[in-house]
């Protein structure tokens, strides 16, 4: 495992929600045990379990603003040449990865804030997959940009996300249209500055 691969703000939100079920519990402990003791313990445990309260709510807002940001985002990058199939897209809000196809036209958008990516592609350039675990490797023909990697909640859903994608590889898919520009530019155009 690379340090890059380590999820830092991942990390930061499950340490945050440890110290707020820490505060709940503690507080109701406490709030259990002062059941006979002055009246200042009790609003103690009691400012403990808001903290902990609180804490939770606040983490509740900030992945929700960041899961529509994201949603936001890609929902900008759909033109007339893209126009993602939900069985071609795969959507992780939590480490803000994406992945779709539009079948029609023949296109595919892949963003990766982590790895800060913002790539367009034809399906002319796909060259397949490989899965190891809860990742898939998608592979182009493309010296510049030869893989993209999508990390699944579970080897199951990668092994049905790949059966999607060998139909896309069979002789007898061909898409409906072609793209009217060049979708990769679009993407290019639309993307946010990569510092």
């Amino acid at each position: 495992m690379k340090m890059s691969d380590i999820n830092l703000p991942g990390i930061v939100y499950v340490l945050s929600y440890g110290v707020a079920l820490w505060c709940i519990i503690a507080g109701a402990y406490l709030f259990i045990l002062s059941g006979t003791a002055p009246f200042r313990f009790q609003l103690i445990a009691a400012a403990i379990i808001v903290t902990g309260g609180v804490i939770i709510c606040i983490l509740h807002g900030l992945i929700r603003r960041a899961e529509v940001k994201f949603q936001r985002l890609i929902s900008g990058f759909k033109c007339a040449d893209f126009s993602p199939n939900a069985n071609y897209e795969l959507t992780r809000n939590d480490i803000g990865t994406y992945f779709g196809i539009d079948t029609t036209h023949g296109t595919i958008l892949m963003v990766s804030l982590h790895d800060k990516i913002f790539k367009g592609k034809e399906l002319a350039d796909y060259a397949g997959y490989y899965c190891e675990g809860t990742t898939m490797t998608i592979t182009f023909n493309d010296v510049n940009f030869p893989t993209f990697k999508l990390r699944m909640r579970s080897g199951s859903k990668c092994r049905e996300f790949a059966h999607r994608l060998d139909v896309l590889k069979s002789a007898s898919y061909r898409p409906e249209k072609q793209p009217g520009s060049d979708f990769g530019m679009h993407v290019q155009r639309i993307a946010p500055p990569v510092a």
